[in-house]
């Protein structure tokens, strides 16, 4: 007993050393590459698809472009592949980097996934920054 409990402070501490984003590596898998090992294309079961999130994605960094469906100051939701409904919810570490977002905008985000998402509920990022944000324009009528 007394050897748990003398781990359990060692453990934490080992614990918040990764917690720093700086030390989160770096992917440049797709949201589609992703999406098609463990998202709601994947034919593995639940629990794989956690343990392959968690194993091979989770605490990376991700540069992922997508239109805005939804923002507020903190946060905003993509749609990343066209289907209308949000892929990715990330929360920005600006106070104000969704403030000036609006809906129907495309741009891309860098962030380290958080979440595993699915068919019904996003990805979920944190320590998000809009990194390319274009200069909105009106819709061309044909």
């Amino acid at each position: 007993m007394r050897r748990t409990l003398a781990l359990i402070p060692f453990a934490l501490i080992l614990a918040g050393c990764g917690t720093d984003p700086e030390k989160f590596p770096d992917s440049t898998l797709s949201y589609d590459a992703v999406d098609a090992q463990v998202g709601c294309r994947s034919t593995f079961s639940d629990a794989k698809k956690q343990d392959m999130f968690d194993q091979q994605f989770k605490n990376k960094w991700y540069r992922w472009t997508g239109i805005v469906l939804q923002s507020d100051p903190g946060s905003a939701e993509l749609d990343l592949n066209g289907g209308g409904v949000q892929d990715l919810s990330v929360d920005f570490d600006s106070d104000n980097a969704g403030y000036n977002l609006q809906r129907g905008q495309q741009i891309t985000v860098s962030f380290v996934l958080d979440s595993l998402g699915g068919c019904i509920i996003p990805y979920g990022g944190k320590h998000g920054a809009v990194v390319v944000n274009p200069p909105s324009s009106p819709p061309q009528n044909k």
